[in-house]
């Protein structure tokens, strides 16, 4: 009689310290992604692909979040000198004429804030107010 207690106890306490640390991981989870604030205008996403992209960016904490007003970096070669110049592009003149871009979170590999003091910040601007 009491080894089938003990038995009973015993599994009862490790089913609880299973449920009560799943609990744990999954609320800590949950307190992290609270504390994220995205207090600038746009953001650098890079992607596992090695695509980086500029914009803003909103839901971040579900799965796809979302990129709008989007910007990227495209090279070019001078085939004679072999000089390369950087040129700030906005995405949405393609075909389709995308006006956002819902990624799967899965495939960031990091993203931060652009610094409105930043060049790459100055550029979007100018390519803004030549839009308008």
């Amino acid at each position: 009689m009491f080894k089938e207690q003990w038995t009973f106890w015993a599994l009862f306490a490790l089913v609880f310290a299973i449920f009560l640390l799943v609990f744990l991981l999954v609320f800590q989870n949950i307190k992290v992604e609270e504390r994220l604030e995205l207090k600038n205008e746009y953001y650098l996403v890079i992607l596992d692909n090695g695509l980086a992209y500029y914009g803003k960016i909103s839901h971040i904490h579900t799965p796809f979040p979302i990129l709008k007003d989007i910007y990227y970096v495209q090279s070019n070669v001078d085939s004679k000198s072999n000089n390369v110049s950087n040129t700030l592009l906005k995405r949405g003149k393609e075909w389709h004429r995308p006006d956002q871009m819902i990624i799967n979170k899965e495939h960031i590999v990091f993203f931060e804030p652009v610094d409105p003091k930043s060049r790459v910040y100055d550029l979007i601007q100018e390519l803004k107010a030549k839009q308008d």
